[in-house]
């Protein structure tokens, strides 16, 4: 006789880990799941979620480095957050910040 719940395969390629992974994170963690459209492949980040966080912590720097109203501040920003990853690597980065010359209050 045939089981009348049989459930679902499971997707047992990288895809059905990755996803298995993305929506416990969502669901029991409070992680927020980016979208494609917000992620600039030129700098390799999630636009959209960095200069949110930045604003919602930082709002007087982002004020002093003009990243609102600048395209080309916004791109010079992004230049020099790439440069110092490239230099420092991502966990220094966070840990210590990134300097300007319009926001000098950083560690090093």
């Amino acid at each position: 006789m045939r089981n009348e719940t049989m459930s679902m395969p499971t997707n047992t390629k990288e895809s059905g880990l990755e996803s298995l992974i993305v929506n416990w994170l969502v669901a029991q963690n409070g992680f927020e799941q980016g979208a494609n459209v917000d992620y600039n492949r030129e700098y390799a980040v999630d636009e959209v979620r960095l200069f949110r966080f930045l604003e919602s912590t930082q709002p007087e720097q982002m004020t002093k480095l003009g990243i609102r109203d600048s395209d080309l501040k916004r791109a010079q920003f992004l230049d020099r957050l790439r440069g110092e990853i490239a230099k420092r690597g991502v966990i220094d980065a966070l840990r210590n910040g990134v300097c300007t010359p319009q926001v000098l209050q950083c560690s090093t």
